[in-house]
């Protein structure tokens, strides 16, 4: 059923949109950073640096798939919407353990470990919002839109950290 058929609905159907636009925001955080699956042991440098290359790679994907997911909202229903994000959820829980092992070397474990930690909060806010959008609870699904915001954000900058320093020590 599409909004706008009883003032209900219409009403709904506005909060619903301001949180699709929130969620674009924290979209663009998480297609901006990147890390994802790795299958990577041992702590030397190189071999974490390939399996974090992999990683950034698999989750852009995800980024990228979150950010369509979002731009075809408005085609959906909230129910399909929330069924998509409980996907989007899982992946984003998937690439989180993935992460988890990666062997980084001792200069990477806390900023590994911050950007997997904001990685599973992603995860959870996204699992949040379909629950939310099911319920048609708006608060929760703002709430947690608004801490998706946040998190994406930690892990925009945790991705960037390592990326950065990787990139200086390779050319070093």
């Amino acid at each position: 059923m599409r909004y706008g058929t009883r003032p209900t609905e219409a009403v709904k159907g506005r909060v619903n949109g301001q949180l699709k636009g929130r969620l674009a925001t924290a979209v663009l955080a998480l297609v901006l950073a990147g890390c994802g699956d790795s299958a990577t042991t041992g702590p030397s440098l190189t071999t974490f640096a390939a399996g974090f290359s992999k990683d950034r790679v698999e989750f852009r994907q995800l980024g990228g798939d979150l950010a369509r997911a979002l731009g075809g909202a408005h085609s959906r229903t909230d129910a399909q919407l929330a069924t998509e994000l409980a996907h989007l959820s899982k992946r984003a829980r998937v690439q989180a353990d993935r992460l988890k092992r990666l062997d980084p070397p001792p200069a990477y474990k806390d900023i590994v470990n911050k950007l997997t930690t904001g990685l599973t909060a992603v995860a959870l806010d996204l699992r949040r919002i379909s629950r939310a959008s099911i319920r048609n609870d708006a608060q929760t699904a703002s709430d947690a839109t608004h801490a998706l915001i946040a998190h994406s954000a930690r892990v925009k900058a945790a991705d960037v950290a390592i990326s950065k320093a990787l990139q200086h020590s390779t050319t070093n």
